[in-house]
């Protein structure tokens, strides 16, 4: 089922509704039984999945909490975390194996599971937890099941914590979610259809058509066509997940405006790095503190290559985690060296801040470069061609303006500069900037106004929709 489609609109609407008129007490089993049908209907196997994997963390995690004897507690933990971990290897490794999709359909039905990244990772969590004893296990399995099997939050996350999850406190908070909940989509859905896919079929073509001389233009286009795509999925699901009364988490906190890459790696889908980081980096650290720095160099790239093997295994992504990885390592030890300098001299600090930005972009850029490419053959050409049109940048935009088609590439363009201008204007708010203080909000604005935008919004969503592309994000 397309999260852009009226058969999920359908599906959440009457979900919401049903959801809205059930007691207090009925709402865990409904919304777990949604979500499971939610499941289902994208894939049958893939709900029979999530029910055995909610129902081993649920079992596994009273018994961890019961247990008196820590080798047991141990041993619990490492048996619940195995089956739910291997599954996801399993997953992961599938186009490698005998019974991948292109070699044997029935059989590829049996591994293949929708959300299990984000859900394996989720139950992993709550059980670590638990065996941490920083959280109780939950007693309810109805309550249980809606936290663990949460659709709008499935099919791409965030990753939401057991602590995190729960319901408006009264029916003015309610009513305040549901229509901060109804903003967010329709954001989300701005986001998705006239910015990101427009981007998308831009940068398809360019790596279609056969002239290296614009593959820089593609790998400039790529991570804000990636982090519009993303970030408007994670719109669309706490949007959803708003109209339930429930909080989700952010994933995303203005990535591109980071002036470092560590800082970058704190603002982008920030319920994974963190997930990460709480249970591998910093155990990692931990059992390799007595190393120093080659210790935290250690932990740094492990957790970095992961974060590329969490996506797809294969040489593209462990790439692109290993480049980060020497970015992170270089960028943590040179810390104190940069600190000190910029004490000493205050104007390198302002000037370290703003090259800082345009340099992580880059570096970014550079890395994402082996996403796109993910085979050895693909990988050379793309770097070997990287830089081939820098020499005549105006030659091979003019290249591409004519066989791309001017009107789309003005309306490319103007759809770019548009997201542009509305991260940039929230993200100065955000920063407390003054000038953007004296500009109303879009719920100060008069009704008149506003109900005039969501309507052309909506239209404008109406006549897209009918191009959608699959949200990148989804496929991990």
């Amino acid at each position: 089922m397309s999260l852009i489609s009226l058969e999920f609109a359908s599906f959440v609407a009457i979900t919401a509704l049903l959801f809205g008129v059930s007691s207090a007490s009925l709402r865990p089993a409904l919304l777990c039984g949604a979500s499971v049908l939610f499941c289902a209907l994208n894939s049958l196997i893939s709900a029979v999945a999530l029910l055995l994997s909610t129902a081993i963390a649920f079992y596994a995690a009273r018994r961890i909490e019961d247990a008196a004897d820590e080798r047991r507690r141990r041993t619990l933990l490492a048996i619940a975390g195995g089956v739910l971990l291997a599954h996801l290897v399993l997953i992961k490794l599938s186009p490698y194996l005998a019974f991948s999709p292109e070699r044997s359909g029935w059989l590829w039905g049996i591994v293949a599971a929708f959300g299990a990244s984000y859900y394996t990772l989720k139950l992993l969590g709550y059980l670590i937890d638990v065996f941490w004893r920083r959280y109780p296990s939950w007693t309810d399995p109805a309550r249980f099941g809606a936290f663990a099997t949460f659709f709008p939050l499935l099919p791409a996350g965030p990753i939401q914590r057991a602590s995190e999850f729960g319901w408006a406190a009264d029916n003015t908070e309610m009513a305040g979610l549901m229509i901060y909940g109804l903003r967010r989509v329709l954001l989300g859905l701005i986001k998705k259809l006239l910015v990101a896919d427009r981007l998308g079929g831009l940068v398809d073509y360019i790596g279609q058509s056969g002239h290296p001389n614009v593959l820089w233009v593609m790998a400039y286009l790529f991570p804000l066509q990636l982090y519009v795509d993303f970030s408007a999925l994670t719109d669309i699901g706490i949007g959803v997940a708003a109209l339930f009364g429930i909080r989700a988490p952010e994933n995303f906190a203005f990535p591109f405006f980071a002036s470092s890459i560590s800082e970058f790696w704190r603002r982008w889908h920030m319920s994974l790095t963190r997930w990460l980081g709480d249970y591998v980096f910093t155990p990692l650290r931990m059992a390799t503190r007595g190393l120093g720095n080659f210790g935290l160099a250690i932990s740094i790239a492990l957790n970095m290559a992961l974060i590329g093997m969490w996506h797809a295994i294969s040489l593209g992504w462990l790439l692109f985690g290993l480049i980060n990885a020497v970015f992170l390592i270089a960028d943590v030890l040179t810390s104190r060296l940069r600190r000190r300098i910029y004490k000493h001299h205050p104007p390198l600090a302002w000037i370290a801040a703003i090259a800082g930005t345009v340099l992580v972009f880059h570096m970014i850029a550079f890395s994402l470069v082996c996403y796109r490419a993910q085979t050895p053959p693909d990988i050379r050409y793309f770097f070997g061609n990287l830089l081939s049109g820098m020499n005549a940048p105006a030659a091979g935009l003019r290249q591409l303006f004519y066989s791309y088609g001017r009107g789309r590439c003005a309306y490319d363009f103007a759809a770019l500069c548009g997201f542009a201008l509305l991260e940039s204007g929230l993200y100065l708010r955000a920063r407390g900037w003054a000038p953007m203080n004296s500009i109303p909000r879009f719920a100060e604005l008069p009704r008149a106004l506003r109900w005039t935008v969501y309507y052309v919004c909506v239209l404008a969503v109406g006549i897209a929709s009918q191009q959608s592309s699959r949200f990148i994000y989804v496929q991990f």
